[in-house]
């Protein structure tokens, strides 16, 4: 049993995860599945947003890159033109030197899109989105209008402010992990309501409020059914009327879901021989998270509708990919970030609609290149197996980019969410801290209750709290975002009893938590 050369845990390496690695040429890793995820998830800033100038036009630009950032950053309207060549800073591979170190030179030299987001209309402030219109503030969103504040795997959504990971819902505050669901409020983990507000795990339910575990149920106060006439008329005296109102209840739903609410041991559905968490329709998927529509992957989170690919975040449409970050249609990728519609890439960041590339930062449509320079595909091949023999002696080869050569400070990246850090152990680790700029503070504006700091509530906010009935926020956008995330389920699992049968099994819950955890079939016995 291996040990990890970061956190010094030991870690088990299983015969197929061998046979993976065997098949696509690379090392078994030499860190744990956390270490390695940590280190993908430095290298993803999503929300963090600054003013700067493009290094193109000049004009200033809203992008995840700080100004103090040392990288060009252009304008995506120009990044995605051909009005600069990324071909312009290709140079000789050169064997003296590691490969990061000379990967690490390019990385400054090529220019970078200041936000990711596609064929979006008046939806500057977002960022890791796509076919969007009218969005603010929102991030891992695609195909949906009218949206504030909301994040993580957000689609095909409508009229919704501060919710988190979501599926074709509307009219929707402060909800999370949500589908198909209608006009509510604080729902958690439900499917297919609508009229109700501060429900958990409830599916097919409507006019509810204060629930928990309920399946197709209707005019229910904390379980209890009621006649409609009554349901309504108990909803004047306990509906929320201010925000402290609406904390108090949230928080009196969550002591509820501690000690009453009955927890499926996992979230895994409709799937064969795997194992995680939020797995949905998928078959020989193990160690994964929030994965949907996928096959034979392994140590993979936030995927869908991927095969035979390990070490993957936030990745969709897929194949025989390795230790990568934001691939979009990729085939047999290894160590890439943020890379679309590609096949054969190793070590690229940033390319696009390219194929059998090696060490290459902001192409599109090319083949052949190794650090931006063009080869015909002899040359190419040659020098690959020559880079990839002298990655092997330094140790990199089969390595993602190392979490120093980020281009962002830790404590802005996703991995601050998931793996927290004090900023003496970031700097003691040699990576960089982003200081947080000073403010000051303006008495024209709210002041958050949480954490002190001045924030706008935008006219389109203010508009869906009166069409909605709740009074407006007295916490910023970033505090109720930490609020929802501390529910998220861990990305671990544990051993421990089924509470109904005594069965031993691998849960999300470890033991010393107080929930009521059941296995699956005790599960579906007392709540369907």
């Amino acid at each position: 049993m291996p040990s990890c050369k970061n956190c010094q845990s030991n870690f088990t390496i299983y015969p197929e995860d061998r046979a993976f690695y065997g098949r696509i040429g690379v090392p078994e890793p030499t860190l744990c599945p956390d270490c390695r995820q940590q280190r993908r998830l430095a290298w993803r800033n999503v929300s963090h947003l600054y003013l700067r100038q493009c290094d193109f036009s000049g004009k200033d630009i809203i992008s995840n890159y700080s100004p103090d950032q040392p990288y060009k950053v252009f304008d995506p309207k120009v990044w995605w033109t051909d009005k600069w060549d990324p071909l312009a800073a290709g140079r000789n591979y050169d064997f003296s030197q590691t490969f990061f170190d000379q990967f690490y030179k390019l990385q400054l030299a090529v220019p970078r899109p200041a936000l990711l987001d596609k064929n979006s209309t008046n939806s500057d402030y977002t960022n890791h989105g796509g076919y969007n219109k009218n969005c603010y503030m929102c991030f891992n969103v695609g195909q949906s209008e009218d949206l504030y504040y909301c994040t993580n795997f957000i689609l095909e959504s409508k009229d919704c402010v501060d919710c988190y990971d979501m599926r074709k819902c509307e009219l929707l505050y402060e909800c999370f992990d949500v589908r198909n669901c209608y006009n509510s409020k604080y729902l958690f983990y439900c499917r297919d309501c609508y009229d109700s507000a501060l429900l958990y795990d409830c599916h097919g339910c409507h006019d509810c409020l204060m629930c928990w575990n309920l399946r197709n149920a209707q005019y229910c106060i904390e379980n209890k059914a009621y006649s409609q006439e009554e349901y309504q008329n108990k909803l004047k005296d306990l509906y929320p009327q201010t925000y402290s109102a609406w904390q108090q209840k949230r928080q009196q739903l969550l002591e509820n879901i501690q000690s009453r609410a009955i927890h499926k041991y996992t979230r895994i559905e409709k799937s064969d021989h795997s194992t995680g968490n939020q797995i949905v329709n998928c078959q020989d998927v193990k160690n994964s998270y929030y994965a949907t529509e996928s096959v034979g992957c392994s140590y993979c989170y936030d995927i869908g509708e991927y095969k035979d690919s390990y070490d993957t975040y936030e990745s969709w449409k897929g194949e025989l990919n390795y230790e990568t970050h934001a691939i979009h249609q990729g085939y047999n990728l290894l160590s890439c970030s943020i890379c679309y519609d590609d096949s054969h890439l190793c070590y690229c960041d940033f390319c696009n609609n390219s194929k059998d590339c090696f060490g290459c930062v902001g192409l599109n449509k090319k083949k052949f290149c190794i650090l931006n320079k063009q080869y015909s595909q002899n040359e190419y091949l040659e020098l690959k197996q020559k880079i990839i023999k002298h990655m092997q002696i330094t140790g990199e080869w089969g390595e993602f980019f190392p979490m120093k050569l980020s281009p962002f400070g830790y404590n802005e990246s996703v991995a601050q969410e998931y793996y927290p850090l004090s900023k003496d152990q970031v700097l003691n680790r040699g990576l960089k801290w982003k200081e947080e700029e000073i403010k000051k503070v303006d008495p024209k504006l709210p002041k958050c209750l949480a954490c002190g700091k001045n924030f706008k509530i935008i006219d389109q906010e203010k508009s869906f709290y009166q069409k909605m009935n709740l009074p407006e926020p007295e916490k910023c956008w970033k505090c109720r975002y930490d609020d929802r995330t501390r529910l998220r389920d861990p990305r671990r699992l544990y051993e421990r009893k089924c509470l109904k049968c005594g069965q031993i099994m691998q849960s999300i819950y470890s033991p010393d938590r107080p929930e009521k955890v059941y296995c699956e079939e005790c599960y579906r016995k007392e709540i369907y």
